[in-house]
């Protein structure tokens, strides 16, 4: 959005370039304090993007997450101390985070709809089993 607003004041100022017959000097000055401005917003996107790849290649191996969570369970039962406990859940519920996009219930039907992986696949369950199964990628 930032990128866009930039885009929509550089034109503007090309706007008052032709319209108005302002200082040239001051324009340009400002057209090139905006094409920098826009260029550190793409170089951050470009960056978002990269850690987005990472973490979307993350959640691709649905194993390696499984094998963790259980990891992370069996330690956090296994230790008496609470503050270590509460680390490896708080480190569990951010893995968890990871996976699970969204949860929705509906009371009407007495279901819960679980979206996973941005929504590669949906479930939704009632009564404890999954009663249907959403892949949203599938041909």
């Amino acid at each position: 959005m930032k990128r866009d607003e930039l885009r929509r004041k550089e034109h503007r100022l090309a706007q008052a370039v032709e319209d108005n017959g302002q200082s040239l000097e001051t324009i340009l000055d400002l057209l090139g304090v905006r094409q920098a401005e826009r260029q550190s917003i793409e170089i951050e996107i470009g960056r978002l993007q990269q850690d987005r790849h990472r973490l979307v290649a993350k959640q691709h191996r649905p194993v390696a997450a499984d094998e963790r969570l259980g990891a992370l369970r069996k330690a956090w039962e296994t230790t008496s101390n609470s503050d270590e406990r509460y680390a490896l859940r708080s480190e569990a519920h951010a893995a968890i985070r990871e996976i699970l996009t969204e949860v929705t219930f509906d009371s009407f039907s007495d279901t819960a709809m679980l979206v996973i992986a941005n929504g590669i696949r949906a479930y939704i369950i009632r009564d404890g089993r999954i009663e249907r199964r959403f892949d949203a990628f599938a041909a």
